[in-house]
């Protein structure tokens, strides 16, 4: 698979999980709207689609690792959409994630 279009995949997979987390977390917050249950786990399912697509052509141990990006698009959203407070040693924790797929993708991408 050329570069970019990997690169657009997997953004594409991560941004749909964080998405499907703050759709979950207002399901659950606000009044229970069915609407945002019912977003939520469309964009989970999409996510998991694409995941499933991205394994045909890479490693496992590779893929999986990747996807823990979505732990940091949903702490971007989470203080975006909620005003959440982030701890520090979530963001050192972010960071430490962010770092780990670079040495890990770094002759891969």
């Amino acid at each position: 698979m050329r570069r970019a279009l990997l690169i657009i995949l997997i953004l594409i997979i991560n941004l749909l999980g964080a998405f499907g987390q703050i759709s979950l977390k207002i399901y659950a917050d606000y009044n229970k709207l069915l609407v945002f249950l019912i977003l939520g786990l469309l964009l989970y399912i999409s996510s998991t689609f694409l995941y499933l697509y991205l394994l045909t052509f890479n490693d496992l141990s590779w893929s999986y690792s990747i996807i823990s990006l979505s732990y940091l698009f949903t702490d971007i959203l989470s203080v975006i959409i909620f005003k959440s407070s982030i701890p520090l040693d979530a963001w050192i924790g972010a960071l430490l994630i962010v770092i780990g797929i670079v040495l890990i993708s770094y002759k891969k991408v």
